[in-house]
């Protein structure tokens, strides 16, 4: 699974993370997974945890290119200015 880029915004008082999902190699069978987004303080502390329900992603149509799938979650409140959030599929 290929993620692209983060991208993080403010949305009222909460955070909103957006991410595509791409499958890499071409299978005959949909792919479920989760993502876990963790987000480090500038101090190099880990601030948060947490990981998404589970993601389907459709199989790869002959033909249409890869299969892609966006998602979006949600978290309360505001991130620390220049914190690192790392997202990793499971």
């Amino acid at each position: 699974m290929k993620k692209t880029p983060a991208k993080v915004y403010q949305d009222g008082d909460d955070t909103l993370i957006k991410v595509a999902l791409k499958r890499r190699l071409p299978t005959a069978y949909p792919l479920k997974t989760h993502v876990d987004i963790v987000v480090i303080a500038p101090d190099g502390e880990k601030y948060l945890e947490t990981r998404t329900e589970n993601i389907y992603v459709a199989r790869n149509v002959p033909g249409e290119g890869p299969s892609v799938k966006f998602f979006r979650k949600y978290i309360p409140g505001t991130l620390p200015e220049n914190s690192t959030v790392i997202i990793e599929c499971r």
